[in-house]
């Protein structure tokens, strides 16, 4: 897709595996809400994470592949008035949300440099700019990384016994960690992510938040 040797592509994103490498080659990755795009005929990694999305050149060709990936082929005429370059008011009354702590602790100082302008931009552009925290984000990164490894090493289950030395070391030992959570541990950390959802939920609600920007 970089190279212009094709207009775009599917990707398969659990913890990052389309905007990940969208970000790195300088293309357009779109992870949808998951179970918005169906998995059917992929194979999976951790069931309950998995999304379909796609990756382009620009915002207009992806959402031209969203759009008919999720059968919305109706709406693909109106793709040039959806991403129109907004006027100096076109994010007026757009409250977006801009999370520091966990989201900018660590983040490499030309990274957090590149946020502050992007969301500067959009300031300009009209949006009123909301500076929150949200407390359970490193709770969501531990749930999301219990329920990854449980899910992935259910699912390489069989390879791990038959196959181990067709993967790589740090592929097998993220699936043989899955393979020895307990079950209990997995349960409650499906329960916490419903816990989560709800906090994320709340965190849009009681800020009046239209869209929240993170690196």
């Amino acid at each position: 897709v970089a190279i212009g040797s094709c207009l775009g592509a599917l990707g398969r994103d659990t913890g990052g595996s389309i905007r990940t490498p969208a970000s790195l080659c300088g293309v357009v990755g779109l992870k949808p809400t998951w179970g918005r795009l169906s998995t059917a005929g992929v194979y999976p990694l951790s069931p309950s994470l998995d999304t379909i999305g796609p990756i382009a050149r620009s915002v207009p060709d992806a959402l031209t592949l969203y759009l008919a990936l999720a059968d919305r082929v109706d709406a693909i005429d109106h793709v040039d008035d959806l991403t129109a370059p907004f006027g100096p008011e076109g994010l007026a009354g757009v409250r977006i949300g801009v999370l520091g702590g966990f989201f900018t602790d660590d983040l490499q100082p030309d990274v957090l440099a590149r946020v502050t302008d992007a969301v500067e931009d959009l300031r300009r552009l009209g949006a009123e700019i909301v500076e929150a925290t949200w407390d359970g984000a490193a709770a969501a990164r531990a749930v999301a990384a219990i329920v990854n490894r449980v899910e992935a090493g259910t699912v390489h289950e069989t390879h791990l016994r038959t196959d181990p030395d067709l993967m790589g070391q740090d592929a097998r030992m993220r699936f043989e960690t899955g393979q020895i959570i307990p079950g209990s541990c997995y349960l409650r950390a499906r329960l916490a992510r419903q816990v989560l959802r709800d906090d994320i939920a709340r965190l849009y609600r009681d800020h009046r938040l239209d869209v929240i920007v993170v690196p």
